[in-house]
């Protein structure tokens, strides 16, 4: 079974909305990768808890799989985050299911780059 992270590499690297903005090779797990050319994605999975069903039925549920795009500005980032979550939300990729939850928005003046925070609620089937 694949991981969650591979299950979201392969829908990000599938979505052709995404692919046309920003290259499969820019998608990433965390690192460091502050002189990637923009714009970025960096994703994984933030809170993990065990889902048990009365019948049994072992899964867990991601309360929050980060997705962060970043962007050298607002609308380019804007259209790659709306991008993503056409790519994700509502999706069952492999044994993963998403739904986005909330966008949020940050500009670092310092370095001159706009960082889009996407949270998505994931549930992964064991």
């Amino acid at each position: 079974m694949a991981t969650v992270e591979t299950e979201v590499y392969d829908a990000l690297r599938a979505a052709s909305g995404v692919t046309s903005l920003c290259p499969s090779s820019r998608i990433k797990p965390p690192g460091n990768w502050q002189n990637l050319a923009r714009p970025y994605i960096i994703h994984f999975p933030v809170a993990l808890r065990q889902a048990r069903t009365h019948g049994g039925l072992n899964g867990r549920i991601w309360d929050s799989y980060q997705v962060s795009v970043f962007a050298d500005d607002y609308a380019d980032g804007r259209s790659l985050s709306d991008a993503v979550v056409a790519a994700l939300d509502g999706v069952s990729a492999g044994g993963a299911n998403f739904q986005f939850q909330q966008l949020r928005t940050f500009q670092d003046p310092e370095v001159d780059v706009i960082h889009f925070v996407l949270e998505f609620l994931c549930g992964e089937a064991l």
